[in-house]
């Protein structure tokens, strides 16, 4: 039965990890979080502890990076 295989439909992402906001901006880890935190990003947290699992929004990275986005002078 290994041919017979269902493959479910791809789902897009809501959500982004720190590492990969990171690498998305070229910029550290750190960096990343300090701009999410002073942007007051929305958090998901589905791990627990202080060390848990954060997420965000891809919906506010996307909308921050628009808002930063600097147009060529005419």
């Amino acid at each position: 039965m290994s041919g017979n295989r269902q493959t479910l439909p791809a789902v897009p992402a809501i959500y982004i990890s720190p590492n990969q906001l990171s690498r998305r901006w070229c910029v550290s880890r750190s960096t990343a979080d300090r701009i999410a935190r002073n942007n007051s990003f929305t958090r998901f947290l589905p791990g627990d502890g202080k060390n848990g699992t954060v997420r965000y929004l891809i919906e506010e990275v996307i909308r921050y990076e628009q808002s930063r986005l600097i147009a060529p002078a005419a």
